[in-house]
């Protein structure tokens, strides 16, 4: 029953504290329907939003520990984007630039 419980509270197996946080995750085209179809967490929420003509899912849900999700972001990079908060959106933008900085850019 702990175990069921710490699944159920917040996202992913990482380093569970009895705490959690709501991240919001923005994914766009064309991972939109894979990810909006997801089952990602029981408490999820999922929006379907609009910036000046493209579209995007919005997630929120709650998480322990951003390690996983960090790694399903980038894992669906270029088109998700950690949102916040905002401690959660600067692990993942460091984790993007640890990438340039070891295999370079494009350039």
């Amino acid at each position: 029953s702990l175990l069921k419980k710490c699944l159920s509270e917040g996202y992913g197996i990482f380093k569970h504290t009895g705490k959690t946080v709501d991240v919001v995750v923005r994914f766009y085209e064309p991972v939109i329907n894979l990810v909006k179809n997801r089952k990602w967490h029981p408490k999820q929420k999922v929006a379907k939003k609009n910036i000046d003509g493209k579209k995007y899912v919005e997630l929120t849900m709650p998480v322990s520990d951003y390690t996983e999700i960090t790694y399903h972001v980038l894992g669906f990079s270029p088109y998700a984007e950690a949102v916040s908060p905002p401690d959660f959106r600067k692990q993942w933008l460091e984790r993007v630039d640890g990438v340039l900085k070891k295999f370079g850019s494009c350039d």
